[in-house]
């Protein structure tokens, strides 16, 4: 009889302290920030440059040429600037009534210490010296990997760009997830995402419910 009660309350307490870690682990991971991850990805990006400047004529003579030089400031370039000599780009002209969009033709491009000036040629019968004209850029770049969303690349105090990695690692409740910031390399920026230098060996955070420290236990959505 006495054996038997002893192994009854050994049970019960097992169970017991069964319940308390399920309660305590659940409670624990319940705490613990929620993280959504994700793999880089390899995609291209596109430039846009929609620039004001002032028409310049180079040859007078009827339907003659002209030139129009606006400049691209290093804050709105991404990366290299994607343009060479030759290609095509599009050119409005403000002062004309109805006017539609003309092709001119990069004919030079300056680098600058504050960015590039870059010089279209054009022919135009109807414009005059110092007549206004918008010159639009656009094209798709090369492709680019790893790229990543821009909101998984955070900013430190001295601006210098970090996201954080997810590593699997063994914790007091079995299998633990934490967080490693590493330091990046950004290489062009669209607003939309970011491609970067170097690869990434670990799934990425793109957004957690908390902020988040080095060395973070974290959990993940749902």
């Amino acid at each position: 009889m006495k054996r038997k009660i002893t192994l009854t309350v050994g049970a019960v307490f097992l169970v017991g302290m069964a319940v308390f870690t399920v309660i305590a682990r659940n409670n624990y991971r319940t705490g613990l920030p929620v993280v959504e991850l994700g793999l880089p990805f390899a995609d291209k990006f596109i430039y846009d440059f929609k620039e004001y400047g002032a028409a310049h004529i180079t040859d007078a003579s009827e339907g003659g040429a002209y030139t129009v030089t606006v400049h691209i400031s290093n804050d709105s370039l991404a990366g290299d600037f994607p343009f060479y000599r030759g290609d095509a780009v599009d050119l409005t002209f403000p002062n004309e009534q109805n006017s539609t969009p003309q092709q001119g033709i990069v004919q030079n491009l300056i680098y600058t210490a504050d960015g590039i000036d870059v010089v279209v040629e054009f022919s135009n019968e109807g414009v005059q010296e110092g007549d206004g004209v918008i010159v639009a850029m656009h094209k798709k770049s090369g492709e680019y990997s790893p790229c990543l969303p821009r909101s998984a690349v955070h900013y430190d105090a001295e601006n210098l760009p970090y996201v954080y990695l997810v590593a699997e690692s063994p914790g007091p409740w079995g299998r633990e997830y934490t967080v490693a910031r590493r330091q990046v390399s950004v290489l062009l920026d669209d607003g939309d995402k970011v491609a970067l230098a170097g690869a990434l060996d670990k799934p990425v955070v793109l957004s957690s419910s908390a902020p988040l420290q080095d060395g973070q236990s974290v959990r993940f959505y749902p």
